[in-house]
Parts: structure tokens; sequence; C-alpha cells
């Protein structure tokens, strides 16, 4: 029972410290792109970024538009936390939630290019990383 929790104690460290390697990436990658302004920049630094976040960006920055109920069948975690994620995307203007004409509830998720270029450039960096 020791050595299990042991074992918990370090994974979890281990997952910590890849998701503090994960943010640090992130906010440098975008703080120091020309490509995006000051100002920008310094949105998405305050914002920090997780993992799901950047998945869900991804997702939808594949695709012209997506329909919210297919990207809940694409990732893991609950409908409310995508929803909470979806809330805070668009809040920072790199998704935008496109009504749709026949369903006033629902609605499709289109990436704005802020959100496309942020999803591109860490798709590139994780790609390159996993290469090396």
């Amino acid at each position: 029972m020791n050595t299990t929790l042991t074992r918990l104690r370090h994974i979890m460290r281990a997952f910590s410290a890849q998701r503090a390697t994960f943010q640090r990436i992130l906010a440098n990658r975008l703080t120091t792109n020309q490509n995006l302004s000051p100002t920008v920049q310094q949105q998405l630094k305050k914002a920090n970024l997780n993992h799901s976040q950047i998945e869900i960006l991804s997702l939808v920055s594949q695709e012209s538009e997506l329909a919210y109920k297919a990207l809940t069948d694409k990732v893991s975690f609950s409908q409310g936390m995508l929803s909470r994620y979806v809330a805070r995307l668009v809040k920072l203007q790199l998704l935008e939630k496109v009504p749709l004409v026949d369903n006033k509830k629902a609605y499709n998720l289109k990436a704005t290019d802020t959100g496309r270029f942020v999803a591109k450039l860490m798709i590139r960096s994780t790609k390159k990383k996993t290469l090396s």
C-alpha cells in the first residue's frame, strides 16, 4: 500500500512538472511570436491556456466549422468542462459561436484567425518535440 502511494505521488509530481513545462513553452511561443500583436500576446500569456483548451482549439481549427455536439464526441472530458473551456476560448476571441438557423439552442464553433494561428503554432511545436 505504501509503495502504491509513493508511486502515485511520483506520477502526480511528474504530471505537474509536465504541465508546468507545457505552460512555459506555450507562453514562450505566444509571447515571442511577431505575428501576434503585443496586446494579444499579453492577453494569451495571462490566460494561461491548458492542454485541453489547446486540444479544443486544434480540433475546431481543423474544420471550417464544427458542431458543438460533434466536439463533445471528440474530447474525453465532461460536457460541463467542455462548456467552460469553450466559453473561455470565445471570451479570448480564439473561437466564435456560429448560431444555427434551424435550432436556437445549438451552435457550431469556428476558430478565429488568431485561434487557428495559436493552434498551428502549438501543433508545430509538439511535432518538433516528438521528432527530436
